[in-house]
């Protein structure tokens, strides 16, 4: 050990050069690892924060409002019983969240002719949300959440904007009248339409008593975890919806009420197979460039030991020549280069893990450190291994 502490002091710029190879090869590691780690990280961003919406369509996947959705297709979204049969086998809410839903009925106020649309959120009417064309003026103490709730009240338009309250008349399988609190006017875009905006559960009471049964003109859902996006489709979705067709074409369904499938469901996931295909192959091409970089870690080993054993070839020599056996000089060799070696790798991990807080690929720099230390040692070999007179030319 003195003689290895003393043969390395004499050459300290071989030393240095030994440290700088690990210390490099081990950051190149440790960078591509973090550059992978990154990735994975942006994946489960994308899956867990990226929305992904699914609504019922028509077969074409082109229209996806102004429908006929019946009471039982509505149900698959809020369990209710009260809008249509229940589905036990099929739990549409184990997948899906926030509920977006218009319903829309003929009604007269005054024996005027209004539509009586309900909506589970201001985003379920086009015509309401941002960039909509009409703008709500809310009356005090009320705002957008008015519309998650059951309260009998409405959004009337501008004609109707000096009356506190409206009645409506319903006439279906039964007449029903209700009287609804106005809570807003809105104006802008069509303000001539006759259309009256309340509560999704307001309008499906009213509904639900003169019809006996709800229908739906729109329907939507975010799904809660978009890696389940295929399992929901596999146990839920194909059960009671066609998929998308661009053709239109009729697929058979084979169940008592219908021979073929009446809607599809679109799923809008196309943005999240993009954006995930575009992480991983950055993921995957981290990973390749950290196989190249073990690949490099070799060589590396080689062409370090091929240069300090070949300035050493005569002391080697006379190591051999001086009873040494071969074994030993190897054994000393090598033993320098870890010496030099793992204080590289270890002062590199060390900062690096205080820098980024990411725990080291330890398995990769292990497998980085073998290969270059492995090439230090079959450089060594070589070089050790030559013919005695060969090895002790311009010793004796």
């Amino acid at each position: 050990m003195p003689y290895l502490i003393t043969r390395m002091r004499r050459r300290p710029m071989r030393c240095l050069l030994s440290i700088i190879c690990a210390a490099a090869a081990c950051g190149a590691l440790f960078g591509l690892f973090a550059g992978e780690r990154s990735m994975e990280k942006s994946i489960d961003a994308v899956y867990a924060e990226l929305p992904v919406k699914c609504a019922i369509t028509n077969l074409k996947g082109t229209r996806s409002e102004g429908l006929n959705i019946p009471g039982w297709a509505v149900n698959l979204f809020f369990q209710d019983e009260r809008y249509g049969p229940s589905h036990p086998e099929t739990e549409f809410l184990g997948y899906i969240k926030e509920v977006s839903a218009q319903t829309s009925i003929q009604a007269l106020i005054d024996k005027k002719p209004y539509t009586l649309v309900g909506l589970t959120d201001i985003g379920a009417a086009r015509e309401l949300a941002d960039g909509g064309g009409r703008i709500i003026v809310w009356r005090e103490g009320y705002d957008e959440s008015f519309f998650s709730g059951d309260e009998s009240g409405c959004i009337v338009p501008n004609e109707l904007s000096q009356l506190e309250s409206v009645t409506v008349e319903v006439a279906g399988v039964e007449t029903v009248t209700a009287e609804l609190r106005v809570v807003g006017t809105y104006f802008g875009t069509g303000d001539k339409a006759k259309t009256i905006y309340c509560p999704w559960e307001a309008v499906c009471d009213i509904e639900l008593n003169a019809n006996h049964g709800i229908t739906a003109s729109s329907l939507s859902a975010v799904f809660s975890d978009n890696r389940r996006i295929d399992e929901f489709w596999e146990k839920c979705g194909s059960k009671y919806f066609a998929f998308v067709d661009p053709e239109g074409v009729p697929q058979e369904w084979g169940v008592t009420m219908y021979r073929y499938y009446p809607f599809a469901l679109a799923i809008y996931d196309d943005t999240l197979k993009s954006t995930v295909a575009s992480l991983e192959q950055s993921k995957r091409t981290f990973m390749i460039f950290g196989d190249i970089m073990t690949a490099l870690a070799f060589a590396v080993g080689f062409l370090l030991g091929n240069i300090i054993i070949k300035a050493r070839e005569q002391e080697l020599a006379l190591q051999y020549i001086l009873g040494l056996t071969k074994s030993r000089v190897i054994a000393e060799v090598m033993a320098e280069q870890l010496a030099l070696s793992l204080p590289g790798f270890g002062f590199t991990i060390g900062i690096l893990s205080a820098a980024t807080d990411i725990s080291p690929p330890w398995l990769k720099i292990a497998i980085a450190a073998a290969a270059q230390i492995i090439g230090f040692l079959i450089a060594a070999l070589r070089a050790v291994g030559k013919k005695s007179p060969e090895l002790t030319k311009g010793v004796e």
